[in-house]
């Protein structure tokens, strides 16, 4: 079965990390690109859909699954706020300043000591896919899609902190 492969992060053109999943979101991996070889350097029963690190030794991964970051090189799931949704994405401007967004409108940030979730402060947020993040200074948008069968649309949404 073939990978989809689903994000990117480097630090130089020596060392990026790759996230994918297989074809029937069955199994997901993060591959490591050291300049002449794609290692495939973990492999769970979840679908890793994002990847972001302030350093090699500080990697998030966002999945189906929920949350991963690399402890010393060994891969560890995260406990957050609130059920676990299908995770979309992860972006931060630094390692105590991390968000993540997903589906049922999930929406995290984490300080470096605490998670805050904004879920439940979205009206109709159970019927959105939040799949885009990007951090300017103190300003953070927000994009995916929201509303039911036909009705649905995308949405962007603009938070400062």
């Amino acid at each position: 079965m073939p990978y989809y492969l689903s994000d990117i992060w480097g630090f130089s053109n020596n060392d990026i990390f790759i996230t994918g999943y297989l074809s029937d979101q069955a199994f997901g991996s993060i591959f490591h690109y050291n300049g002449t070889n794609m290692i495939q350097e973990f492999t769970s029963f979840v679908s890793f859909r994002s990847i972001w690190g302030a350093s090699k030794k500080t990697l998030y991964t966002a999945s189906y699954g929920g949350l991963f970051t690399n402890k010393s090189g060994i891969w560890v799931e995260i406990i957050y706020p609130g059920f676990r949704a299908g995770l979309e994405k992860v972006r931060a401007s630094a390692k105590n300043d991390l968000f993540v967004c997903g589906h049922f409108g999930k929406l995290l940030h984490y300080n470096g000591y605490t998670w805050k979730n904004y879920e439940t402060q979205f009206s109709g947020s159970d019927i959105w896919i939040l799949k885009a993040l990007h951090i300017f200074n103190n300003t953070v948008f927000i994009g995916g899609i929201g509303g039911e069968g036909f009705d649905r649309r995308g949405i962007v949404l603009k938070g400062r902190r």
